[in-house]
């Protein structure tokens, strides 16, 4: 009976191991060599490969090694999980190597992993309500679509100061990864019911809250198959930050030119950026095509203007803070220790005490 026990258990750690331990070094993007080497050479790559198809367990002193060499606890490696990420797509624009896509998801699962765990714990309910735009989905036109996410979420035409507090309180989670160039975000499912958003921490304010809000079209429009979709959630993002009727308020019709000045003050009190205003503009009948064309051409053309632009000028930041105050109300729940609140956190772990303080 012990020995069946024992071969039972086996088989599971084993399981869980290997999936564990392939999904580590992928989110560290290691090889299998380069995880030789990092281990000292003291593990062979024949042996990395057997505990990956799971013919095999590590030793305790080889678990550790693999721990070190991975910047993660030997626990964590035996963890199980059952998350599934649905319903993401890299857009052709990011022209990512299969590496970098497959980096990207391995942490977007350890992550994933770390929220609902912590959720489980404080027995949260999801009450994600974007099933309300469902029906709406097939008129496949940006103003009604941006117009009644607006109206559904209380927000009149008035300037959102926060992105990512909007979409955390109606259950989005938002995550950011620090991740190259190239990568603006994404968005899916987890286990095909938890919406969640991923943005890029390496860009202006502006362009993480259009990421944001064009990410947020993408979990609206997912169950549907749609021509030229890249172009329509550009469109909803811009309308969903930047109202038309507002813009036209501020900006007037049937503009012969715009001074930068202008869209300046806009984009410190929408926070969308100037060469997204350049499509609104033209949306909004402010300016020609011709016109449009000829004023993205000087800000191609025009570099000291590109940098003026580029220039971070909202006035808030946008930071993800939903999974960081979870992780703090368990704590003081004292559902987890600091050592693990750090470890979720990404803290240092010599210095968890300076980080927390309990009132």
């Amino acid at each position: 009976m012990l020995i069946k026990f024992t071969y039972f258990v086996n088989i599971v750690m084993s399981t869980t191991f290997k999936k564990q331990l392939h999904r580590t070094r992928k989110i560290a993007g290691l090889s299998m060599d380069e995880l030789v080497a990092k281990t000292g050479h003291m593990i062979s790559k024949n042996a990395i490969s057997r505990y990956e198809r799971g013919v095999m367990l590590p030793s305790s002193r080889n678990l550790e090694l693999l721990s070190n060499a991975l910047g993660v606890t030997p626990d964590f490696l035996v963890q199980e999980n059952n998350i599934s990420i649905t319903n993401i797509e890299f857009r052709k624009k990011y022209r990512l190597t299969l590496k970098d896509e497959n980096r990207i998801k391995e942490k977007l699962c350890q992550l994933a992993e770390h929220y609902l765990d912590i959720e489980t714990l404080l027995v949260i309910e999801d009450k994600h309500d974007l099933s309300f735009f469902y029906g709406l989905s097939h008129e496949y036109n940006s103003d009604i679509i941006a117009q009644s996410i607006r109206l559904q979420w209380n927000l009149g035409t008035s300037p959102i100061h926060s992105i990512y507090d909007l979409f955390e309180v109606h259950d989005i989670r938002m995550v950011e990864f620090d991740e190259i160039n190239g990568f603006d975000g994404l968005s899916g499912f987890v286990n095909d019911r938890f919406p969640f958003i991923v943005i890029n921490s390496n860009m202006t304010v502006e362009r993480k809250r259009f990421t944001a809000a064009h990410e947020l079209a993408h979990l609206l429009l997912y169950q549907n198959d749609i021509p030229r979709k890249e172009e329509l959630c550009n469109a909803i993002a811009r309308k969903f930050l930047l109202p038309p009727e507002e813009f036209i308020k501020r900006i007037g019709k049937n503009r012969n030119g715009i001074f930068i000045e202008e869209l300046i003050v806009i984009q410190k009190i929408f926070g969308i950026s100037i060469r997204a205003m350049l499509y609104c503009a033209r949306e909004s009948g402010v300016i020609s095509n011709n016109h449009f064309l000829r004023l993205k051409r000087t800000f191609q053309e025009n570099e000291e203007l590109a940098r003026c632009i580029d220039k971070e000028r909202y006035v808030s930041k946008e930071y993800p803070m939903r999974f960081h105050n979870l992780v703090l109300k368990a704590l003081s729940m004292e559902l987890i220790s600091k050592v693990k609140a750090s470890e979720l956190l990404q803290y240092n772990q010599n210095a968890p005490e300076e980080k927390f303080t309990y009132l």
